[in-house]
């Protein structure tokens, strides 16, 4: 979450499920905006009870505009695998 293509009033942190647990240490999130740069985050966070949840706490909330979260994994037979996934943060209302 935020779902791919939501428009959202603000985000604090990025959450990701996978369907099997990946190899420890082998999952990689960003947060892109559409003018490419980063947004700053915290350290990625996997679930203790739930290895397949993962959260990353962003810094700050990021201004309106487009975003694309890329994240990359690697499952327990080494197949790497990778996706995106995009949403707005709407500007508030005035």
């Amino acid at each position: 979450t935020p779902e791919d293509g939501a428009e959202v009033t603000s985000v604090e942190t990025v959450h990701l499920w996978f369907t099997q647990v990946p190899q420890d240490g082998a999952t990689t999130v960003r947060v892109v905006g559409a003018d490419g740069e980063l947004v700053a985050a915290k350290q990625l966070e996997q679930d203790e009870e739930d290895g397949t949840y993962f959260r990353l706490p962003l810094e700050a909330a990021p201004a309106a505009g487009s975003y694309t979260v890329r994240w990359r994994s690697m499952a327990a037979d080494g197949h790497v695998v990778r996706g995106d996934f995009s949403f707005t943060v709407a500007a508030e209302a005035r």
